[in-house]
Order: C-alpha cells, then sequence, then structure tokens
C-alpha cells in the first residue's frame, strides 16, 4: 500500500488598482487533477469574500 499526499502551492497576488484592489491566483499543479476543483472552490472563496455581500461573514466560517 501506498500513500501520496501531494504538495500543492497557490500563489496569490494582491495589487492596488485605480478601482480598489486586484487578486490573482496561481498554482502550477500539472498531474494532480483532483486539485483542479478545489483551486476553483478557494477562488470563489475569495471572490465571495471580496464581495460586499461576504463582508459580514465571519472569519473561518465555511459554507459547508
Amino acid at each position: 500500500m501506498v500513500f501520496f499526499f501531494p504538495h500543492r502551492r497557490v500563489w496569490v497576488r494582491i495589487r492596488k488598482t485605480s478601482g480598489g484592489s486586484e487578486i490573482l491566483c496561481a498554482s502550477t499543479m500539472k498531474r494532480d487533477v483532483t486539485f483542479k476543483g478545489q483551486f476553483h472552490r478557494i477562488v470563489t472563496d475569495i471572490e465571495r469574500a471580496g464581495s460586499p455581500s461576504g463582508a459580514t461573514q465571519e472569519a473561518g466560517q465555511n459554507d459547508a
């Protein structure tokens, strides 16, 4: 039996823009097909947290 736990790395860059700020997310996961869905959930969570309606959500609160 072999256990494999891939190293997952996500880069986030936040830049100030004239209209507020811009958040860029990236990852180099090429061989881990299960990470694609997780990455999209991370991006969605960041988008929700940055929206005016997400501002009232407490830190650490999970929608699951």
